[in-house]
């Protein structure tokens, strides 16, 4: 069977490793060769995205026109799309993986990939004053229509795919439509360290830093939090704390206290030379689908500290230290606490690691639920289904 991937909106992040991890899975996986004898990805543009499809014989890439990032134009062009593009290659199934589907005469699975749409606390966070116009009368429209669409999506799919299953349990109470549909599978993630340490080197910000050096990694949209992790870098400073703190982010035109660095975008092996030069990676989102940073942090035996929200203690559980988001104080207690117990038992407060499917279990998974959504049981799918769990 020929698998259609529609990746339109993926241009890099977690959607980028979600995507890579798939390809990689089923390249790496006998069950889904013998399965999938070919794998067809739609794609924007290549001025669009910032980073490399793997070249393998049975795997097409398509480039089709620019969409842009919204759910609105990627939902216009599903619509149309099926006889001038997806027809053509002959494709058996399509799994969506940009949270919306269209019409096509061939069985559909969309994956959902962005909790912010189902998540009240984080679209509040648009809501506040210090929030540009421009990005809160955007997600104004923006999240109500994004909600319209996935409805509307799920006339035409067979299957809703997330990423963990608090989201399913948001998507089950918003959306009594899916409640029969949606399914929960567990994303791996591509190993981010070198084996060679040497390979890269963390910023020279971070290597000259004296005291702690406490990491975020991620973007600044309002349900990132950024504001209390200001706060938090301002209260340390007034209580002369020797921390610094370093996010991955270019320098915002704002007022921020002087303990806080920017680092700008880094690179895969650069971003795991950073984690393993600080002391702790903060995490103060709201929301977030998976928590990318915090399962790669956790694999390099860096301590997290992360906002007390479900999606934080469904990876973590107990290998990361909580705090209230919206206390400054909160935060510092836990960086506190942190330090205190490196100080007292010489290691990291890591107790154990998330468990997540490897590349070739994940795509087992997704393979499954795209071949029982065209109405095929796989062979062989409940021992697929026993070695995920």
């Amino acid at each position: 069977m020929i698998l259609g991937i529609n990746s339109l909106g993926t241009r890099g992040g977690g959607c980028e490793t979600v995507l890579r991890s798939l390809l990689d899975g089923i390249n790496r996986s006998a069950a889904c060769r013998r399965l999938i004898s070919r794998v067809v990805v739609f794609v924007l543009p290549r001025s669009s995205y910032r980073f490399d499809y793997p070249c393998t014989p049975d795997l097409d890439i398509v480039d089709c026109p620019p969409v842009t990032d919204n759910a609105i134009s990627r939902y216009a062009w599903l619509r149309t799309a099926y006889g001038r593009f997806l027809h053509p290659y002959g494709c058996d199934m399509l799994l969506n993986m940009s949270g919306v589907a269209g019409k096509a005469d061939l069985p559909q699975v969309m994956m959902l990939q962005n909790s912010l749409y189902f998540c009240p606390e984080a679209i509040e966070s648009y809501r506040r004053r210090s929030v540009p116009w421009r990005r809160r009368g955007r997600n104004m429209v923006e999240v109500p229509l994004a909600r319209w669409f996935f409805r509307r999506s799920l006339r035409d799919v067979s299957r809703v795919i997330v990423q963990s299953d608090v989201m399913k349990s948001w998507v089950e109470r918003d959306v009594v439509e899916a409640r029969v549909i949606v399914h929960a599978a567990l994303p791996a993630f591509p190993t981010l360290y070198c084996h060679d340490r040497a390979a890269a080197e963390a910023p020279v910000a971070m290597r000259s830093a004296q005291g702690r050096r406490l990491l975020y990694i991620g973007n600044d949209q309002p349900y990132k939090n950024l504001g209390g992790l200001f706060d938090a870098a301002r209260l340390a400073r007034r209580e002369e704390r020797d921390w610094t703190f370093f996010l991955t982010l270019p320098e915002p035109p704002r007022d921020v206290p002087g303990n806080v660095v920017f680092l700008g975008a880094l690179g895969r092996p650069q971003l795991a030379a950073a984690l393993r030069a600080a002391d702790a990676l903060v995490m103060p989102s709201l929301v977030e689908t998976v928590g990318l940073p915090m399962v790669e942090s956790l694999s390099l035996g860096t301590p997290v500290i992360a906002a007390d929200r479900p999606y934080a203690r469904e990876f973590c559980g107990d290998a990361a230290v909580y705090f209230d988001p919206h206390e400054a104080g909160s935060l510092c207690e836990a960086i506190d606490r942190t330090v205190a117990h490196e100080r007292a038992s010489g290691r990291p407060v890591v107790t154990m690691m998330p468990r997540l499917p490897g590349p070739a279990a994940f795509a087992e998974q997704m393979v499954e639920q795209c071949l029982q959504a065209a109405g095929v049981e796989p062979p062989g799918s409940a021992a697929v289904r026993a070695r995920a769990a």
